[in-house]
């Protein structure tokens, strides 16, 4: 798995990137080759509330980009959450694409029962 962090009004300090980068190593690891990369944007609104917003762009093989927004005061909460929420939506894909995969299956071996049942009607 490919992790990308980059900065926007901010440069992210070696804590700070370390942090991300051990966060999202923990939550998506097992997942293995099913993630493909992970791209953490770190962001500072300028302004009076000085907002802080942690990004998540997770790219899969399950045919979907999961996108995870977290906003706090704080850097290393926002990355934190983020990667929790993260973490379940991998996790809930991962059930949706094993469930789809075992009804294909069973489709499958229900045709091929089909086609048996009906090649042996036929043959007489």
């Amino acid at each position: 798995m490919k992790i990308t962090i980059r900065g926007e009004n901010i440069q992210p300090s070696e804590a700070l990137r370390e942090h991300a980068q051990r966060c999202v190593l923990l939550a998506l690891s097992r997942f293995g080759r099913h993630v493909t990369s992970t791209l953490v944007q770190l962001r500072v609104h300028t302004g009076r509330t000085g907002q802080k917003e942690c990004v998540l762009n997770i790219r899969t093989r399950w045919r979907c980009t999961l996108r995870i927004v977290e906003e706090g005061r704080d850097l290393f909460w926002a990355i934190e959450r983020a990667v929790e929420r993260a973490g379940r939506e991998c996790q809930r894909k991962a059930r949706l694409a094993n469930a789809t995969s075992q009804v294909s299956q069973i489709r499958n071996t229900t045709m091929d029962r089909a086609d048996c049942m009906a090649g042996a009607g036929s043959s007489s």
